[in-house]
């Protein structure tokens, strides 16, 4: 973990493919409906920041633009950048609900077609109450094979309200999912659900989570690290403001200092409404039964050299006081397919706190030599 960690993003206009597909008339009228909604204008202007942020914080929005490919630096002040859906995202997901949801992989008669099978190589602290969390995490290009029934390889944080059921979570990170967005970038994303994943929202798909920053958005595509090479790192915060109940997330860069994305409101939840319980940290896969599972991380065990290795760094969590403190050295490890996916923990005083690498290379020796242990952040 030695190599010079390099920070720049972008946005693209994003063109998607998508299978033929005849959707019936009402279906076809929800969608449009449903087009019409997430795509209409901006009504007011966002002034909203949380109360625990100080005035004489470092922005440069500028800076941060024209790292994010905006022209004359960004969008208007108190407005922010709305992704403009299209039909064959709609046509691609199967149907409306299908858009929002975290399980994508849909059959031809526009149906989950089988339960998908999830694997993790992550750790978590329980016990709370927590506050919140902060972390960063080297960002990378795994590639899921939807031909294979691979549907999504990512890196995140997890607040969660576990043991408590049905879960609440916030889920921050970076993801590569064909199915989801329709190429093979890493996306930056945001998901929340209040009911166990029933219900809930991946990035500004339906009302949930507010937008409040004009230049950092969910679902913007991320530069990511080369192996042996510069290393890509992106650090999250996600806290609760004591003052409205909100959880925020931060975006944070040395060299702009803090920039506060957005928030979800408290009032969207049952649990989380007052603290988490348990916290979690690292990556995450899903494939469908049967299917190969795809890379985790940088598709290395994180017992390769450094430069090859995906790793959660400064790992720490918030107190009722908004105090932030390391994770402590032991945590709860999951490891659910380890001939796969692994976990290899440290701790620096310095640059990098408490850390640990994870991922691996996936494959169809993991539905031959290990049965999954458990489904801990999604039913």
């Amino acid at each position: 973990m030695t190599t010079t960690p390099v920070l720049f993003l972008f946005l693209v206009s994003l063109v998607f493919s998508c299978e033929a597909r005849t959707p019936s008339s009402d279906e076809y009228l929800e969608m449009k409906k449903y087009l019409q909604f997430i795509n209409r204008p901006g009504v007011k202007t966002i002034t909203m920041e949380p109360s625990f942020i100080q005035n004489n914080v470092k922005k440069d929005p500028t800076y941060i633009a024209m790292k994010l490919g905006f022209s004359n630096g960004g969008c208007p002040l108190g407005t922010v950048p709305l992704r403009k859906f299209q039909m064959e995202d709609l046509l691609r997901a199967g149907s409306v609900s299908n858009f929002t949801k975290k399980l994508q992989k849909i059959d031809q008669d526009d149906k989950l077609s089988q339960q998908d099978v999830h694997a993790y190589a992550a750790e978590r602290l329980m016990g709370g109450p927590f506050y919140g969390t902060a972390v960063t995490l080297s960002v990378w290009n795994p590639q899921p094979n939807p031909q294979t029934g691979g549907i999504f390889s990512l890196a995140q944080l997890w607040v969660t309200s576990l043991p408590y059921t049905p879960v609440n979570t916030i889920e921050v990170g970076w993801q590569v999912s064909p199915t989801l967005y329709g190429n093979y970038a890493t996306h930056l994303f945001i998901f929340w659900t209040n009911n166990g994943y029933q219900t809930g929202c991946y990035n500004l798909r339906c009302p949930g989570f507010v937008q409040v920053s004009s230049v950092i958005v969910p679902e913007m595509i991320l530069p990511v690290s080369v192996p042996g090479g510069p290393i890509v790192e992106i650090i999250l915060t996600v806290v609760r403001d004591a003052n409205t109940g909100n959880w925020w997330l931060i975006f944070n860069e040395a060299s702009v200092g803090q920039v506060e994305v957005g928030y979800w409101p408290g009032s969207l939840y049952t649990y989380l409404a007052q603290s988490a319980s348990t916290i979690d940290w690292g990556g995450e896969v899903d494939t469908m039964p049967g299917g190969t599972f795809p890379p985790m991380g940088s598709g290395n065990f994180p017992t390769a050299a450094p430069g090859y290795v995906a790793y959660a760094r400064n790992i720490q969590f918030v107190d009722i006081n908004g105090l932030f403190f390391d994770a402590p050295i032991e945590l709860t490890k999951l490891e659910t397919r380890p001939s796969c996916y692994q976990l290899r923990d440290g701790y620096n005083p310095g640059n990098l706190g408490r850390y640990f690498g994870f991922g691996g290379p996936g494959g169809n020796v993991c539905n031959a030599l290990v049965t999954e242990s458990t489904r801990a952040f999604s039913i």
